[in-house]
């Protein structure tokens, strides 16, 4: 399986998204290719064959330039991925989400927040499976919600993104 992951950071030592980190690691073994797309990166351990393209943050680029490179990295890579994995931020689903269809990616949103916005709304409408722990974590009711442990288990998310 060839999997684009969308994360808001890669930085094994921040406190809030350093979790995350090992989370990436898992994903390897199971991926023919890996390539990650983040708003900022900063220090991690991924593997050499495993691609990160950053938005630019830690360079305190601007949010145009940001959206920009987004696109172009998406574009860049669509033969390298069949599936998109979205961590934690509609957004960029909001973003990507029709290009992704055009183009017949899969689009996996990982969510776990029961804040409810416009950016989920749509988000909901473009993903192909909404991952979620527990359903007071995605307040919305939808037949595309799976529910599935706050660690993602894996073998469970490629039998959910291969079907």
């Amino acid at each position: 399986m060839k999997i684009l992951l969308i994360a808001e950071k890669i930085d094994k030592n921040d406190e809030m998204f350093g979790y995350f980190h090992g989370r990436i690691l898992d994903f390897v073994p199971y991926c023919e290719k890996l390539s990650i797309i983040c708003l900022e990166e900063n220090e991690h351990n991924i593997p050499k064959n495993v691609s990160v393209f950053s938005l630019g943050k830690e360079k305190r680029q601007s949010r145009l330039k940001y959206a920009l490179n987004f696109y172009r990295y998406i574009w860049r890579e669509r033969k390298n991925y069949d599936t998109v994995f979205v961590h934690m931020a509609p957004v960029w689903v909001v973003m990507g989400g029709v290009v992704w269809h055009i183009l017949g990616k899969k689009v996996v949103l990982w969510y776990s927040h029961k804040f409810v916005d416009w950016k989920l709304r749509i988000a909901e409408k473009l993903a192909s499976v909404i991952l979620t722990p527990s359903e007071n974590s995605f307040r919305i009711k939808s037949k595309k919600v799976v529910l599935c442990p706050h660690t993602v288990d894996l073998e469970a998310f490629l039998a959910i993104s291969n079907k």
